[in-house]
Order: C-alpha cells, then sequence, then structure tokens
C-alpha cells in the first residue's frame, strides 16, 4: 500500500505580475519636470551578484555494525544559498579481507539525509545517500555524471590493505532553471537551516566488510551567491534572486505489491509545480533490479486523462538522448525540465507540471514481479512568478 507523507502545505502555482514581486527588469526614472521617462534596465541579480564557495565544519566518525547520527545544524550563514556538497572521505588500513561493495554504494553510506529550513520544514525528506545521489544526478541541475570524475574513487575492493575505502561528493542542490532561481536567503544566524545525518550500518555498504571499518570525514562546502550593491558600475541592480521563496522540495513515496497483477500508486504530493520524479525499481529482497518493471506500458495519468502511456524500452530511449548515458539499473525518469533546447539543465519552465490540491496524479502498470517502487518527486512551491526571465 502507498506510504502516506506529511509534508508543507502546497500552494497554487500560477504566475503574477513581476513588478508587485519588486523585481522587476526596469524602473521608470522622472525626469526634473517629473514626467516619467524610458524605462531604465536593472543590472540582473545574477550578474550583480558573486558566486562563492564557503567550508564549513568537518564531522568525523567511524563506520560501524549500527547506525550513528552527526549533524551540521546550524548551517553557517553565506548569502543565497544555492548549493550544499558534503564530502566524504573514508580511509580503510590494515584489510585482509576481499571487500566488496552494495550495490547502492558508496552513496548507501548515508542512510538519511534530512535538510529543513529554520522552522523544521523538510526541503530534502527522508531520503537515502542513495535517493540523493539520483536526484543530484537526473534532477536537471548540472551537466555530467556525478560519479564521472576519476579524480573521486568511488570505492577500493578485494583483498588489499586498503580495501574498503571510498571518496565521493553528495550535492544537494537548490538552485533550479534559469536565472538563478531557487537561491534560500541564508543571512539570518539565529534562523539557520538544518542539517542532519543518518549514517549507516556497515552492511548497507558493504556486501563483504573490511577486516577493520574504517574512519570518515565527511566536510561541508556551501555555494552562495552574496548579496549585490544597489548600484553596479553606476546602474541600479536587482539586490535578490528572481521569485525570492520559492522552494524547490525533494520527498520520497513507497509503494510495495506482492502479486504481478496490474499497479495503481495515486501520487500524493500534488499542489506545486511537479519538475522530476524519478522511479526506483527494487525486488522483493530490497535490491534495485530490471527484473520487477513491467513489460508493457506504464501510463502516467493526469486527472481523467493521461500524459504518456509508454514503454521501459521506450523510456530508457529517450533519457539516453536527453542525458546521453543509460540510467542505473531498476531507475526510470520522467522528467519536465528539458525545454527549451530538451537539454537536461537550464529550463524555463515551459514543462513544469501544474498541479492542484485535488489533481489526481497515478502511475499505473504491471509489474514482471513482486516487489517495492520508490517515488522521488521534485517539486516547486512558487513565490510569484517563477517563470519570468530577467533582461
Amino acid at each position: 500500500m502507498p506510504n502516506q507523507i506529511a509534508y508543507p502545505g502546497a500552494t497554487s502555482p500560477g504566475r503574477q505580475n513581476p513588478t508587485s514581486q519588486g523585481g522587476g527588469t526596469v524602473v521608470n526614472v522622472p525626469s526634473g519636470n517629473g514626467q516619467a521617462e524610458a524605462p531604465v534596465a536593472l543590472i540582473p541579480f545574477s550578474r550583480a551578484s558573486k558566486l562563492r564557495i564557503d567550508s564549513g565544519r568537518q564531522l568525523t566518525g567511524t563506520i560501524a555494525a549500527a547506525t550513528s547520527q552527526l549533524s551540521f545544524t546550524p548551517l553557517p550563514t553565506t548569502g543565497y544559498l544555492a548549493a550544499i556538497y558534503l564530502v566524504v572521505v573514508a580511509t580503510a588500513s590494515g584489510n585482509s579481507a576481499t571487500v566488496a561493495f552494495q550495490a547502492d554504494a558508496p552513496w548507501s553510506f548515508f542512510q538519511n539525509i534530512l535538510f529543513r529550513d529554520a522552522t523544521g520544514i523538510p526541503i530534502v525528506n527522508m531520503f537515502t545517500g542513495y535517493q540523493l545521489y539520483e536526484a543530484s544526478k537526473l534532477g536537471g541541475y548540472r551537466l555530467g555524471r556525478p560519479e564521472g570524475s576519476s579524480y573521486i574513487n568511488l570505492g577500493t575492493t578485494g583483498a588489499g590493505g586498503s580495501g574498503g575505502s571510498f571518496t565521493f561528493v553528495m550535492p544537494i542542490y537548490q538552485e533550479f532553471g534559469r536565472d538563478t532561481l531557487g537561491p534560500l536567503a541564508n543571512m539570518d544566524a539565529s534562523a539557520g537551516y538544518q542539517l542532519d545525518l543518518t549514517i549507516a550500518a556497515s552492511a548497507s555498504i558493504y556486501s563483504t566488510a573490511p577486516t577493520v571499518l574504517p574512519p570518515f570525514t565527511i566536510s561541508l562546502y556551501m555555494e552562495s551567491y552574496t548579496n549585490p550593491p544597489d548600484m553596479v558600475e553606476g546602474n541600479q541592480a536587482r539586490t535578490q534572486p528572481p521569485a525570492l521563496g520559492s522552494t524547490q522540495f525533494w520527498t520520497a513515496q513507497n509503494y510495495s505489491w506482492s502479486g504481478t497483477g496490474e499497479q495503481t500508486v495515486q501520487i500524493v504530493r500534488v499542489g506545486n509545480l511537479i519538475r522530476n520524479m524519478i522511479l526506483v525499481w527494487r525486488n522483493a529482497s530490497g535490491a534495485r533490479s530490471a527484473a520487477v518493471l513491467p513489460t508493457s506500458n506504464i501510463r502516467f495519468e493526469l486527472d481523467q486523462a493521461y500524459l504518456m502511456n509508454n514503454s521501459i524500452l521506450l523510456n530508457q530511449f529517450l533519457m539516453y538522448r536527453y542525458y546521453t548515458y543509460d540510467l542505473d539499473t531498476g531507475v526510470t525518469l520522467y522528467g519536465f525540465q528539458f525545454d527549451p533546447d530538451n537539454l537536461p539543465t537550464g529550463e524555463y519552465g515551459d514543462r513544469w507540471l501544474q498541479t492542484l490540491a485535488q489533481t489526481r496524479v497515478a502511475l499505473v502498470f504491471t509489474p514482471a514481479a513482486a516487489g517495492a517502487l520508490e517515488i522521488l518527486i521534485n517539486d516547486i512551491a512558487p513565490v510569484g512568478d517563477v517563470y519570468r526571465l530577467e533582461g
């Protein structure tokens, strides 16, 4: 049965007059006789501000047979927060076992990542490390695979002394689309954002653990936009990101079945603009598996009609066209961020799926075997006109 999740009250999407947001792209400058002259363009926030990276605290620990809790709460104030990067380094020594990693490792190092605002409202809600890895990889934030760099050693296997070591970077993106949409105002030390981590038990990371479980460090980095001045090179500038307060969320909805009959999963996270839905298919034992994927079409239903009625093979083909690499085993995607050029970044939002609290969004499919489905939902709560572009 679906796992009903709690989330902040959703808002009905809609476009508003950008000038009512204090963020229009032109201003009327009165002349000496009190008459308005021709509009004067404002310097865009993206040009007036500077993108910077700040280093935060470093947490340490040792992987163990049981889970452990760590926290970066509260986060330091840095400006307009665009992204968080967690750099994880685990260094094993003295190993003699033939180490092997679980399929979701090393990202399964995190059992839970909870990112909240100062009032406790989740922005990234109850995500495992692997789920957040897929969100950063397929969420349309950056080009390229996050695990693709040769400088990031994903894991040392085998019976060598360093077997069980691993290094990776876990991004938590807030900026999305074009024109610096989405950064969070992070300038009040008394109302800091909260980031709490649950480190997984060793069995979630290794199928064969090293002789001595390794110590680890987690280093926090924050990518932010500076608070720009009112005037830049003699011209008036925008001092806030457009549609400030618009926030994109990631939440997970779980569904399982015991047979192979037709299944209908109604999405409970509606009321905002849906930007992505990542589907992670798992078998009855919890492993990602292509063996449970539907052999017939999946219908993506919106109210009484459907948006898509296509096969897994076509979905995989389309996603390869967008990303130029295959999706991971047991992963499919419904993405709504590929405008205007069928690229997975820098969208205008033309394809975002507008939903109201009463909108019915559902997936209908017939799985090939018993299993479970993790639905990773990326939606936007807009403030003002998130479609407006700076000029």
